[in-house]
Order: C-alpha cells, then structure tokens, then sequence
C-alpha cells in the first residue's frame, strides 16, 4: 500500500512537471515579451507580428499522428525538452533590440518543440492515470500549465530588471535540464502506436483523408485557429497600455 501510494505520488509530480515547464513558453510570449520587447523601444509593429510565432501550435494536427506513431512518448518527451532548454540558451546570446529576426527565429522553434511535447505529454498522461484517476490527474495539468503560465508571463518580469535578459534565459534552461534528469529516471511503457497503424495500411494520406471525410471538420479546424484572437490581442494591449505605451 504504501509502495502504491508513492508511485502515485511520483506519477502526479511526473504530470505536474511536465505540464509546469509546458506552459512555460506561452506565458512567456504572452505576458513577459511583448512587455519587455516596449521597453526596449520595439515597435508595435514588430510586437504584432510575433503573434505569428504561435502558429507550430495551430499545424499541430499534422505532426500529432507522428509522435503517436513512430519512437515512445518518452523519447519524444526527452527531444522537445532538449530542444526547449538550447533554445533558451540560444535566447541568452541574442539582444531583442538588436537581434529582432533571431530571436523571433528562436522563439518559433521554441513553439515547435512546446506544441510537439503537449502532443507526447498528453500521450503519457493517457499511459499513467486509471480511468478513477483522470479528474484528479487533470486537475493537475491544468493547474501545473497555469502556474507556469503565471510565472513565465508575471514572475519572471519582476526579476528580469535584476537578472538581466540573458540570465534569464539561462535559469529557463536549467529549468528545463531539470526536468530532463526527473522525466529520463522515470520509467515509461512504451505504447506507440505505429504497429497498429502499419497493420491497419492507413497511413498518414489516409488518416488526413479520412479526417476531412468527417463531416464539418473544415469549419471546426477554422474555429479553433480564430477563436482565441479576439482575447489575445485585447490581452496584448491591455498589458502595453499598462506599461504606458500609448
């Protein structure tokens, strides 16, 4: 009972992590940059534009089957978040101000590995909780998402005038190497999914295929690429007015 008790616990704290350094990105880009990007004097213009740097999340359908399909959820785990911790890195030797187009680079590739680890994340989330466990298991992935969302986006600014632009970065991705070393430790069954794919000769032609067979999929998918702008963008310019831009 008691050995049960502390696999469970070490199943949540797995899922907590995970969904903690997830939301890490986008609190990152939706409250901590666009702030920081006008004090350093960049223009709204360019500010706007890096709302573009979220579309790896919009095309995440089209690389969901692959994570499914081919190497283990933990493989794919270990990948973005090697990818997440040297992007932070290469983040702490670009200067905003002075280095627009490479860290707008970086930061795209750093929605690319996030939106690829949500697809593994939630794949090891299905392996892990027991159909009783699943409330409380989301429960955790959304608070976990949320508070490093909050720190990202609101924490992080407040130390930033004392740490300095590349400095952070450099904490983020020892953040991230942290939870490498806690995910690699953990043993994961190993569920992929192509062996049934391969047997089943569908494919990925044949997935998309029947996915737009389906009736009303072309209207879902434009749904979910618009639905969140129009509280994006007032979110955007409450957070620029709020550090008086006009």
């Amino acid at each position: 009972m008691v050995e049960q008790d502390r696999r469970m616990s070490v199943k949540y704290w797995l899922l907590f992590l995970l969904y903690f350094v997830q939301g890490i990105p986008y609190g990152l880009q939706s409250g901590l940059l666009p702030i920081y990007f006008r004090t350093v004097g960049l223009s709204f213009t360019k500010i706007s534009l890096t709302k573009l740097l979220y579309l790896p999340w919009f095309f995440k359908v089209f690389w969901a089957p692959f994570v499914d399909w081919y190497f283990s959820k933990k493989s794919w785990l270990i990948f973005t978040m090697c990818g997440l911790a040297l992007t932070c890195l290469a983040c702490s030797f670009l200067t905003p101000g002075e280095d627009f187009l490479g860290v707008a680079v970086v930061l795209l590739l750093m929605n690319l590995f996030a939106s690829v680890q949500d697809v593994a994340a939630d794949g090891i989330a299905i392996q892990l909780l027991r159909p009783e466990e699943v409330g409380f298991g989301n429960s955790i992935q959304v608070v976990a998402y949320k508070l490093g969302s909050v720190l990202a986006g609101g924490g992080l600014l407040t130390f930033l005038h004392h740490l300095g632009w590349g400095a952070l970065f450099v904490y983020l991705a020892v953040i991230y190497a942290a939870a490498i070393g806690f995910t690699s430790k953990f043993h994961l069954r190993d569920s992929r999914q192509d062996s049934q794919a391969k047997e089943s000769n569908l494919g990925l032609l044949g997935f998309f295929h029947e996915l737009l067979l389906v009736p009303d999929t072309l209207w879902t998918a434009g749904l979910v690429l618009i639905y969140k702008l129009g509280e994006s963008f007032p979110k955007a310019r409450k957070n620029l007015a709020n550090t008086g831009s006009p």
